[in-house]
């Protein structure tokens, strides 16, 4: 994630030096800087609830669940593109965390393992029956502390677009949103507390006619410590929903955790990072 701000950030300042954008051009850059902001954070809240990767590891609280993530855009013509992708996700009573993907016969099969007790993790490739494996990095980020770093890069953009610019006017801080906590809920068997955000950009800031209206909703399970549905709603991007379905609490099976015998197991040379599974918001 921390990549792909670089070259966001590289690639708009690297454009306003080859000549001076107009204030409605600055506008429109951190608009658009905003909504990856908040697509980077719902895409971390995403990752966190299905791999477990974010926050400290849960003990005590096993489940299984299918990640479903369906989203949909609607075009100009009324013609709408929906995309729907289907992930299991497993956790254990000692904090070990699995995720399966569907392969091209439809058979789920684990592609990540995320193991606190032997402090590794490991990434499986099924198709040519590999594992790589590396030690386990402790400092884990947790959501709010992602959200907050991405705030404040996006002040950051700010100063450094206005100063790239020469202007003499403070441009107006983008909408930060309104955020409310919404009445305790059940799904899928488990209570869970919500916050919806609102925000707006007002019209003529990017050359809109009429003001556009976001909104999204994020709804958390205290009691396994996972964020069980999320939903956000952008005229310009499209509605994507993410909830767990299929909720187990009982115990996974132990091989959900472990590599298969039959897989070659390869341990990444000091300083090559290991490619990572892409998580995408389908």
């Amino acid at each position: 994630m921390r990549h792909n701000w670089i070259v966001v950030i590289g690639l708009t300042l690297g454009a306003i030096a080859w000549g001076q954008p107009t204030e409605e051009q600055i506008k429109a850059d951190l608009v658009k800087l905003k909504l990856a902001a908040e697509i980077a954070a719902m895409k971390g809240d995403i990752k966190g609830a299905m791999f477990g990767v974010s926050g400290p590891t849960v003990t005590g609280a096993p489940y299984s669940a299918e990640a479903v993530t369906e989203s949909i855009q609607t075009l100009g013509d009324g013609n709408a593109i929906r995309k729907k992708t289907v992930v299991r996700v497993f956790r254990d009573g000692a904090g070990r965390t699995a995720r399966q993907e569907a392969d091209a016969k439809g058979d789920f099969q684990t592609v990540q393992i995320f193991d606190p007790v032997a402090g590794a993790t490991h990434v499986l490739d099924p198709r040519n029956r590999t594992a790589v494996s590396r030690p386990l990095a402790m400092k884990k980020v947790s959501l709010e502390d992602e959200q907050q770093r991405l705030t404040e890069i996006e002040r950051k953009m700010t100063v450094e677009l206005q100063a790239k610019a020469k202007y003499d006017v403070v441009l107006k801080p983008l909408d930060a949103g309104r955020t409310e906590t919404l009445p305790a809920q059940t799904i899928e068997g488990l209570r869970v507390e919500g916050t919806r955000t609102s925000s707006s950009i007002p019209a003529g800031t990017i050359g809109n006619d009429r003001p556009i209206e976001t909104h999204s909703e994020r709804w958390y399970s205290p009691e396994l410590q996972v964020v069980v549905m999320t939903k956000r709603h952008d005229p310009r991007s499209g509605d994507v929903t993410y909830q767990l379905q299929r909720v187990q609490r009982s115990e996974p099976a132990p091989y959900v955790f472990q590599i298969p015998g039959d897989y070659k197991v390869e341990t990444p040379k000091i300083g090559v990072p290991v490619k990572k599974q892409p998580l995408e918001m389908q």
